[in-house]
């Protein structure tokens, strides 16, 4: 699952995939939109625990990698001059990164726009059950080649006429956590044209235990719900005692199963 999002961007970027089969090109959208789901949890944990932006681990080969690099993605292990938000100062329950035409990693990547954490405690702290946070977000990465990603919070409509916005909310438990997606829409564009399109929000909370840190962090149950625009597919994700560990920003165990709706049907698991 590490390797998928790695390879879609290489497809869509560099034109691979009008070397493959339309049902190449077809799964490759299916693990991207898994990919996609994962990554919100994984991003919103990562973020709340100040963890590093990791890089995107493969086993590919370095030309893959460079394919990336000079078309929108970093190579590097950290982001350069992108700061958490979470190192910002409180200030009455906020705090804030913004970012202006910061380097994403060492590359010819560009970041654009905020991030922002809202503390049901003016002290910015979630050290009691029923603390919550709030992260809202714009960001545009702008790659050398015409590629831009946004990763917006706001409220958007998907394919469906679902009208949904709002981030993401952490919420204190006994046990640990309860991550909420309220709605994040991913958008991929080359030179204007659309190239990938997702919105993603969670159908029922999805449960952290341990902590938030990537090496003592387990995800089990709750649903998130991704739905790809472009193709008009949905798939609704279920956790099964996913865990991480340090350095790599994707799960290393556990499964999820996984429902296919729309113009793709079926069910899998991972």
């Amino acid at each position: 699952m590490k390797k998928t999002l790695l390879v879609f961007f290489i497809c869509t970027l560099a034109a691979c995939a009008k070397n493959q089969s339309q049902t190449t090109a077809d799964n490759i959208a299916e693990e991207a939109v898994v990919e996609s789901g994962v990554g919100v949890v994984s991003g919103m944990s990562d973020e709340q625990a100040g963890e590093s932006f990791a890089m995107v681990q493969s086993s590919k080969t370095e030309e893959m990698y460079a394919a990336i690099q000079n078309l929108i993605l970093p190579r590097a292990e950290a982001d350069n001059t992108c700061g958490r938000a979470l190192f910002a100062s409180c200030n009455a329950g906020v705090r804030e990164a913004d970012h202006v035409n910061c380097q994403v990693g060492a590359s010819n990547a560009v970041m654009n726009g905020y991030v922002r954490l809202t503390y049901s405690q003016a002290s910015c702290v979630l050290s009691s059950t029923g603390d919550t946070v709030d992260r809202t977000y714009n960001q545009t990465i702008t790659g050398p080649r015409g590629g831009v990603v946004t990763v917006s919070s706001d409220v958007y409509s998907d394919y469906l006429g679902q009208t949904y916005g709002g981030g993401g909310r952490l919420s204190k438990t006994a046990s640990g956590f309860n991550a909420e997606v309220l709605g994040k829409h991913i958008s991929l564009t080359r030179n204007g044209s659309e190239l990938y399109n997702v919105s993603v929000r969670t159908l029922s909370p999805i449960a952290i235990t341990g902590t938030l840190s990537r090496s003592n962090r387990l995800v089990d149950g709750g649903t998130l719900e991704v739905n790809h625009n472009s193709r008009e597919f949905t798939a609704h994700l279920q956790p099964h005692n996913l865990q991480w560990q340090s350095g790599c920003c994707y799960p290393v165990s556990g499964s999820l199963d996984v429902q296919y709706s729309g113009s793709r049907s079926g069910s899998a698991t991972i």
